[in-house]
């Protein structure tokens, strides 16, 4: 595993980028990345081991199903931070952050590559099988290799992976967490849950921790009681446990904690 310095760049960044970014052959993936569970990572593992490439991933400030569908999206499986941290961890060298509104939304497929292709050298493209983007979902993984390729861009449309006979995909990982099934996340992430806390208030009272459901961005059960590690500040772990009903997650409070992992 290549551990990188990883350099963020908005979008509006990326598209002042002038010809600095076309002496560098690039090898590019798209998408959410929630989770970065094992299917990404199949995608991922294709980027940084093609040689002489730079690895570079597109990616979402906010779920765009966020913004487009809320009254069905349960949540984040990740923070932004530990996103950003894993895909640094995973050998990602430039990620172009797009900060997605319904106006971009608006931008067809075509026109999105367009741009990706005006503003960096792209030379080889990643994306799975159930890849879309562009207005009303208009160009999929074989449109995008239709549109790519006679332009000299290489493009692999990389199979799903499957655990266990299931189809490993963040919607599957949210809905396991919600009924707190965290020994198949596991599997599907190939790490522990982790609920992070950073800038969420919670508050402490007579030796209990509770913080309200409706402050978080991240998916969690919909109740019940777990054993967890709690992280505190300076990296410190300790064991424990929390519960969650319909409004709250509480716990024995135990000094301030940073992020949840759930064991």
């Amino acid at each position: 595993m290549c551990v990188t310095s990883m350099r963020t760049v908005y979008w509006e960044e990326f598209l002042a980028f002038k010809g600095e970014n076309h002496n560098r052959d690039i090898a590019l993936s798209i998408g959410v990345f929630d989770g970065v569970h094992k299917g990404h990572l199949s995608l991922i593992r294709k980027i940084t081991s093609r040689k002489g490439m730079v690895p570079w991933i597109v990616t979402f400030k906010t779920n765009p199903s966020r913004i487009l569908h809320p009254e069905k999206y349960s949540g984040d499986l990740m923070s932004r931070r530990d996103k950003l941290r894993k895909l640094s961890i995973l050998g990602i060298e430039v990620a172009v952050i797009i900060d997605f509104s319904r106006e971009f939304g608006t931008l067809k497929g075509a026109e999105f590559f367009s741009r990706i292709r005006e503003h960096c050298g792209l030379n080889y493209l990643a994306v799975g099988q159930d890849f879309h983007c562009g207005h009303g979902m208009d160009t999929s993984a074989v449109r995008a290799k239709d549109l790519l390729e006679p332009q000299g861009v290489e493009v692999e449309i990389i199979p799903p992976v499957f655990q266990d006979g299931t189809r490993i995909s963040s919607t599957r990982i949210r809905s396991l967490v919600r009924n707190g099934e965290f020994e198949h996340v596991k599997e599907m992430l190939g790490n522990p849950y982790r609920l992070d806390l950073e800038g969420i208030p919670v508050s402490g009272k007579n030796g209990l921790a509770r913080l309200s459901k409706s402050g978080l961005l991240q998916v969690v059960p919909v109740k019940g009681s777990f054993p967890v590690n709690f992280q505190e500040a300076g990296g410190r772990e300790k064991e424990g446990r929390v519960d969650i009903d319909e409004e709250c997650i509480s716990w024995h409070y135990n000094g301030e904690t940073e992020a949840i992992t759930f064991t």
